[in-house]
């Protein structure tokens, strides 16, 4: 039951992310998106990983503060925020 409700929550967030790149093109809420996949990714890739999962946790969470990282960078090269 658990995996079912991981890789729905992966499927859905990922098409997400795809959909909103095509559709929107928004590289700011793409960034929230891209955060979202990552984080349900997390928790598909500990499930799969077995005796690897503290190393998948560590790749994964530095993964995700990058693409939290990517969100203020985007802001500051569109000028909507000044520094």
């Amino acid at each position: 039951m658990f995996s079912i409700v991981v890789c729905s929550a992966v499927i859905f967030f990922w098409t997400l992310l795809i959909v909103s790149f095509i559709n929107d093109r928004s590289r700011y809420r793409n960034c929230y998106f891209l955060f979202l996949a990552l984080a349900s990714t997390v928790f598909a890739l500990t499930f799969l990983a077995g005796e690897h999962q503290k190393t998948v946790l560590v790749v994964m969470m530095i993964t995700i503060l990058v693409a939290l990282l990517i969100v203020p960078i985007f802001l500051i090269c569109n000028g909507i925020v000044m520094l």
